[in-house]
């Protein structure tokens, strides 16, 4: 699936994707969602998780869904995780102080224990480091952006730790 993240001058942005199969969807965003689309991408392109945001919406969901009320209900185990996790990592744009690895994974077996979520998963901290440095790429790259420019990533739901920059 094509992403383009595509800047415009006023700050409300649009995110567009479009399918394998040729579907398309959009979405006009203020710039701090673009921040944690792209905390996703770093999270689900270096777990290879096919099930969280940017798998559902190569599976067929659309931008909006996710803000619409009860979304969050029908999200997939590995999506609700994806969320909490992006929010345990993305702290910091909020200015709290970073979370290690243990951290991070001590703030999700919190969430799988109130959510009763069947599986783990772990975050090492080289992971984490990965993660935060592929962020630091993608929000370098997007402040290069001029108003009116783009900035495209193609993500592979196949294997998504083969995803890469268009």
């Amino acid at each position: 699936m094509r992403i383009e993240f595509k800047k415009a001058a006023d700050g409300r942005h649009v995110v567009a994707c479009e399918r394998a199969n040729g579907t398309q969807t959009w979405s006009r965003v203020q710039a701090a969602i673009v921040s944690h689309d792209f905390v996703h991408w770093a999270l689900e392109t270096t777990l290879g998780l096919r099930r969280g945001f940017w798998g559902l919406v190569a599976s067929g969901w659309n931008l909006t869904a996710f803000v619409e009320p009860g979304a969050t209900k029908l999200l997939p185990e590995e999506a609700a995780w994806t969320e909490f996790a992006v929010a345990a990592i993305w702290r910091d744009s909020w200015g709290q102080a970073p979370l290690d690895a243990d951290g991070v994974i001590e703030e999700l077996a919190l969430r799988a224990e109130m959510h009763g979520w069947k599986t783990q998963r772990s975050i090492s901290e080289a992971d984490l480091a990965r993660i935060r440095t592929c962020i630091a790429e993608l929000n370098a790259r997007w402040l290069a952006v001029e108003p009116g420019g783009s900035l495209a990533l193609v993500f592979d739901e196949q294997d998504p730790t083969r995803s890469s920059f268009a």
